[in-house]
Formats: structure tokens, C-alpha cells, sequence
């Protein structure tokens, strides 16, 4: 699992991230602007160098654990940090980056009572990401959830921080009507508007039908 979060680390984008569950841990890996960051950037340069990482490795560390949770329920799970880093140049890998490349563990809850620690439930788990940049192209992230063959993305923005790991279609619904709630009354206007032509059209023709059912009975 590490080998494959590096090779994803190495060809991330800004604002991309995985998160992959495997038994009964979350695999994350995360591309975060630094400029999400308060008391880091000595120079101000909007960047940081290596440096700068290692003088505030203990606050970068803490603001991630803040910015990035993953609950199952109500409760937070523990996130372990594997690797935090700038994201390097293949040019200039000691340049300071705008970018910082995060590698954590998440550990799940599962049912250990007959020895074998049983799945965690994802439907109860919300992901919550609240590291955003300071300039207009950092104000989102997408998140591409795994586990097996499920699938899922999310895509964060400061109005919407928080979400189902993977939702049902209802709570799809839910999350769509709260935040693009100008979307959805269109959506159940045009929806009204078509259920009356078909019961419109409906109209019109029933006097036909039963016309057409009278003339027969008489013929009979």
C-alpha cells in the first residue's frame, strides 16, 4: 500500500486525493495548497521549502488532523501521518513548492470478537475536508473514494465540507437539493410542468378512446 500511495503522491494534482479503504484502514493521499496554512510561510512567498516544512512540521501536522477527518458515526477515527512533503519539481526538487503532498492512515472500527477484524460500515462514514487556499483555483477538492469494486467522488468546496464516504441514491438526492437548492426547484418545476402535458395529452384523448369502445359495443 505504501509503494502505491507513492507512485500516486509522485503524479498527483493540486486539489486531487484518494482515499482507499482496505480492511479495516483508510489509505489517504492528498495534493493540499500551502497557502491553507496559517504560521508556516516565514517568507511569505506563498510556497514552502523544505525548510520552512521542517521548522513547522508539528503545526502542519496538527492543521491537518483538523482539516482532514473521517467519521464513522459520531466519532472522529484516529489518522496516523505516514508522510507530509512539497511537492517537488523533477527540474527543481528542492524548490519551494505550492503544494504539499499528504500520505495518512486512517484507522476503522470493525467487529474483532472472533478474531478477524470485520469490516467497517462505510454507510455510517462522513469525510470532512476543510483546507482550502487562499487564491480562487484552491477553493476545491476531489477526493476519488475506493473500496473493492465501489467507487465514489467527492468533490469539496468551503460550502460543502462534508460528505458521505459513499451515499445512497436518496442521500445523493438530499445532498444535491441542500446545496444546489435553486437547481433542484428547477428540476421539480420542469418534472410538475411534464407530468401536466402527459396528463394534458391524456385528457384529449380519453373522449376518443371512448368513443372509439362505444361504437364497437354497438356494432356488437
Amino acid at each position: 500500500m505504501m509503494c502505491i500511495a507513492s507512485a500516486q503522491a509522485h503524479v498527483m494534482a493540486a486539489q486531487q486525493g484518494t482515499l482507499n479503504i482496505v480492511g479495516d484502514a483508510a489509505f489517504m493521499v492528498l495534493s493540499v495548497p500551502v497557502s491553507a496554512f496559517t504560521a508556516v510561510d516565514d517568507d511569505g512567498d506563498g510556497a514552502l521549502s523544505k525548510g520552512e516544512l521542517a521548522a513547522h512540521t508539528g503545526t502542519v501536522r496538527q492543521q491537518l488532523k483538523e482539516g482532514v477527518q473521517l467519521f464513522e458515526g459520531e466519532q472522529a477515527l484516529p489518522l496516523s501521518l505516514m508522510m507530509v512533503d512539497v511537492v517537488g519539481h523533477d527540474n527543481a526538487p528542492e524548490a519551494p513548492s505550492t503544494q504539499l503532498m499528504v500520505m495518512g492512515r486512517f484507522q476503522l472500527r470493525g467487529d474483532s470478537s472472533d478474531g478477524v477484524s470485520e469490516l467497517a460500515q462505510t454507510d455510517t462514514m462522513r469525510l470532512h475536508f476543510n483546507l482550502f487556499g487562499r487564491d480562487s483555483d484552491e477553493q476545491a477538492q476531489d477526493i476519488s473514494i475506493t473500496r473493492q469494486e465501489d467507487a465514489h467522488s467527492a468533490h469539496f468546496t468551503p460550502e460543502r465540507t462534508t460528505q458521505s464516504v459513499f451515499p445512497s441514491g436518496l442521500t445523493q438526492v438530499r445532498e444535491r437539493v441542500s446545496h444546489h437548492p435553486k437547481k433542484a426547484l428547477l428540476l421539480l418545476l420542469a418534472a410538475g410542468g411534464m407530468g401536466l402535458l402527459m396528463i394534458r395529452a391524456w385528457w384529449r384523448r380519453r373522449p376518443l378512446a371512448c368513443h372509439m369502445n362505444s361504437s364497437r359495443s354497438t356494432e356488437a
